[in-house]
């Protein structure tokens, strides 16, 4: 019993110095970054701001009139919302520029991020699960 004691015990600790690993790392990235965030949260932040954009002309029915893109006017609008809310824990997640004590606000920063982690990846999951839906939808009415 006591061996299954310290196989957990090291276990814990395991995971306690990768998670101060990964902490210190994302903290090192957002110290050096000049937009105070992450290299992840940066590529993030890029490219749904991109999405976002072609989300709102599908939206604006910009050559997507009539009843036969209702359905993907609709996904575009459902899209367009778990996008935001993305967007919105991205800048949350994002450092103020500050020059005292930045390091430890970065340090904050990376561990909230690490602490959101599964609720950006569950985000994306449901933008890509949609986008799918859309292509296929586009895949199948093209025709």
């Amino acid at each position: 019993m006591e061996a299954l004691a310290a196989v957990s015990f090291a276990g814990n600790i395991l995971q306690f110095v990768q998670f101060a690993y990964g902490s210190i790392h994302s903290s090192k990235q957002i110290y050096a970054s000049a937009s105070g965030a992450s290299a992840r949260t940066e590529h993030l932040d890029h490219v749904h701001n991109s999405l976002m954009a072609h989300y709102a002309r599908i939206g604006n029915q910009q050559g997507f009139s009539g009843e036969r893109f209702a359905p993907l006017v609709e996904m575009a609008a459902r899209s367009r919302e778990v996008g935001q809310q993305l967007l919105d824990m991205i800048n949350e997640l994002k450092a103020k520029n500050t020059t005292s004590g930045k390091w430890w606000k970065s340090l904050g920063k990376a561990i909230r991020e690490a602490r959101k982690l599964d609720e950006v990846m569950e985000l994306e999951s449901r933008i890509d699960n949609l986008q799918q839906a859309m292509v296929l939808y586009l895949c199948t009415t093209s025709g």
